[in-house]
């Protein structure tokens, strides 16, 4: 009867490591985590934008277990953006152009890193069209996913290239750094209508 018990204990040991191990190569597959987060608004615009419009920008950091960089999976929801109005009169609601993931502080305006969304030529190939807010759907969403090849050469003002173009892991760095902020241009707006800095929450 020892010899069951201490059979059986060991079989529950040898259970346990094996689900373990199962979790930890799962883990190693896709690792999402920390979440990057933004708020978007024109006040945080340089120079402001007193615009009626608001947005909110999703992200994670996929991994390896080892820490390599896999892509950025990300969603942009924004609403009420700023009416233009049409050779007629008539009022048009707010018309995006593109939106992407800028290196740069607070007030520091950097180059486009990665392309979130576009509505123009020059993004690229696979980059997700920009959904327009209409008077009946005034909030759209856009989901997407960046990978190397998605980076482009990034830096602020005299000094370019602070990133280089294929980069992952140094826009990985921003991200998580506190250097970097999502734009949403829009016709009424076309350097920019809503902007957001992008923090790390790290789950403990």
């Amino acid at each position: 009867m020892r010899l069951f018990y201490s059979t059986l204990f060991m079989a529950v040991i040898a259970l346990g490591v094996a689900l373990n191990m199962s979790w930890m190569r799962a883990d190693a597959q896709d690792d999402e985590s920390p979440e990057l987060l933004a708020f978007l608004g024109g006040v945080s615009e340089n120079p402001v934008v007193i615009s009626p419009g608001s947005g909110e920008f999703e992200g994670n950091v996929v991994e390896t277990a080892s820490g390599e960089i896999i892509r950025i999976t990300y969603t942009l929801i924004y609403r009420d953006l700023k009416s233009t109005t049409d050779d007629t009169g008539t009022e048009i609601p707010g018309r995006v152009t593109q939106a992407h993931i800028h290196i740069g502080k607070d007030w520091e305006n950097g180059d486009a890193v990665a392309f979130l969304c576009s509505n123009v030529e020059g993004a690229p190939a696979g980059t997700p069209a920009c959904p327009q807010p209409t008077a009946q759907t005034p909030e759209v969403t856009v989901e997407g996913t960046i990978e190397a090849n998605d980076i482009q050469a990034a830096g602020i003002g005299a000094t370019p290239e602070i990133i280089k173009a294929g980069d992952l892991n140094a826009l990985r760095q921003i991200l998580l750094g506190g250097a970097s902020y999502v734009n949403l241009h829009t016709v009424a707006h076309p350097q920019g209508e809503l902007r957001g800095p992008i923090f790390a929450e790290f789950a403990f």
